[in-house]
């Protein structure tokens, strides 16, 4: 089976034009004149507007009245008249840890949920190599031919292969298919399986934030409660030879994670929007989150408890994105605070690894705001009511350091090539701010070192 994605072939500025081949929707989408109004949070190449009301234009709104709510029920290809759809009911991975460096196979279960005779079940691998473009001036359209392994029958509804197509180390997605004997294709679920690098360290540590934890010493006696749409936040974290690597959001009703468990994995962003069905209504929720680099190797945070009450009606509620930026380079700053307040009290909150936060707020009356970062100048804004449920704000601030200052001592000198050269051979710093790079990008450079060197040599004066 062939499958394709979409990615962008615009040409990008001069300090984008340093950046590696793996670039990000919102870098690629916007100059210093167009920004996007609403972030995403995914690395795609692409993102299309969709138009589910019928209005003729379209957006990427989470929760909006009108397109993506309405039809976020929907499922294609599947009606209310068509025989029973096969699902997983249940699948074993074994060993369910990652891969040593010389292991190469896996065992993999699966349980049919409604199996009918003829079934045929099987899954494609995208192997580590396979994630990204090549370049980001490809065709528009790439192909990827993915290895496609079938499971046998064992017995009724039960499926299982031993699979050794893990050679190299890295991270590879399984796409699992069900095949009915009519051809009807069903896509049924996804995996991941990771293969480990020697010497490989795990992302540094990194605590939870919002939900506050009830059993934490300080909350103890609290009868705070949250409403059936819950925003989950956690701190940023790093990975020390800056591999990539995502979080895994986990829920449950059970401190060890074994009831109604709720898994979101490959998340990139240090945030989450969950809205409960009414079955948690009243529950002890329990979360914690995974960082997991490429190669597996991962770190967990310890685990919070909340408890829900969906008598605290979110539809009250408005939905506010919001956005810190570097007013000059354009691009997102990590660890702005954004200090909420009002009459009754303060709420200060964090913005994301991509300067975002998105947060709900009763805009019955109006909300003060000041944001303020390191190294730059603090803002303040207001938030009113605007009839909408939905509200996106973009907040550029003013750095007060110069291009070129690395380790942000508000000089350019030795100091900075030097840790821009450590930083790109790869050797450990803890004084280094990874968000930010003089150029703009997300990750220091060769480029960046050279406009250092040339700083301190006096070609600019």
């Amino acid at each position: 089976m062939t499958h394709k994605f979409n990615e962008l072939s615009k040409g990008v500025n001069l300090a984008q034009s340093f950046k590696s081949a793996v670039q990000r929707t919102e870098i690629l989408s916007f100059s210093n004149t167009i920004r996007p109004t609403h972030p995403f949070m995914d690395y795609a190449e692409q993102h299309p507007l969709l138009d589910d009301n019928g209005m003729n234009t379209g957006h990427n709104e989470l929760y909006s009245s009108g397109d993506g709510y309405h039809s976020k029920g929907i499922k294609l290809g599947y009606g209310e008249n068509s025989t029973q759809e096969p699902e997983i009911a249940e699948m074993i991975i074994h060993p369910n840890r990652p891969l040593h460096s010389n292991e190469s196979h896996f065992d993999i279960s699966l349980r049919i949920k409604n199996p009918d005779d003829d079934l045929k079940v099987f899954f494609e691998i995208r192997a580590p190599d396979s994630q990204r473009p090549e370049t980001i001036n490809e065709q528009l359209q790439k192909e990827l031919n993915l290895q496609q392994v079938n499971l046998n029958s064992v017995s009724e509804g039960f499926y299982h292969t031993r699979c050794d197509k893990f050679h190299d180390a890295g991270k590879y997605t399984l796409f699992f298919y069900i095949q009915d004997a009519d051809g009807i294709l069903y896509y049924a679920n996804q995996s991941y399986v990771y293969k480990a690098k020697e010497n490989n360290t795990a992302p540094a540590l990194f605590q939870l934030m919002y939900p506050m934890n009830l059993d934490a010493p300080e909350n103890q006696g609290s009868t705070e409660k949250e409403s059936s749409r819950v925003f989950f936040q956690w701190e940023n974290t790093n990975d020390p030879e800056r591999d990539p690597f995502t979080y895994t959001l986990w829920i449950s009703k059970s401190s060890q994670f074994d009831t109604d468990l709720i898994k979101q994995e490959d998340w990139i962003d240090s945030q989450y929007l969950m809205e409960f069905s009414d079955s948690w209504d009243g529950c002890d929720v329990y979360w914690k989150v995974q960082a997991i680099d490429e190669f597996g190797a991962s770190t967990e945070t310890e685990v919070f408890r909340f408890k829900l009450n969906d008598k605290n009606d979110p539809d009250e509620m408005s939905i506010v994105y919001f956005q810190v930026y570097d007013s000059h380079t354009q691009f997102p700053i990590s660890g702005a605070q954004i200090c909420l307040e009002k009459t009754d009290h303060k709420r200060l909150m964090i913005t994301s690894k991509r300067g975002i936060f998105i947060h709900q707020l009763d805009l019955s009356n109006t909300v003060d705001l000041t944001i303020t970062a390191l190294t730059y100048e603090s803002a303040y804004t207001q938030i009113t009511h605007e009839g909408s449920r939905i509200l996106s704000m973009t907040i550029p601030l003013v750095s007060n350091l110069q291009t070129g200052d690395l380790n942000r001592n508000e000089s350019i000198d030795m100091a900075d090539a030097i840790l821009g050269l450590q930083i790109l051979s790869g050797t450990q710093t803890s004084d280094y701010f990874y968000d930010q790079a003089p150029l703009g990008d997300d990750h220091i450079g060769l480029a960046d070192i050279i406009y250092v060197v040339q700083w301190i040599s006096g070609v600019f004066d």
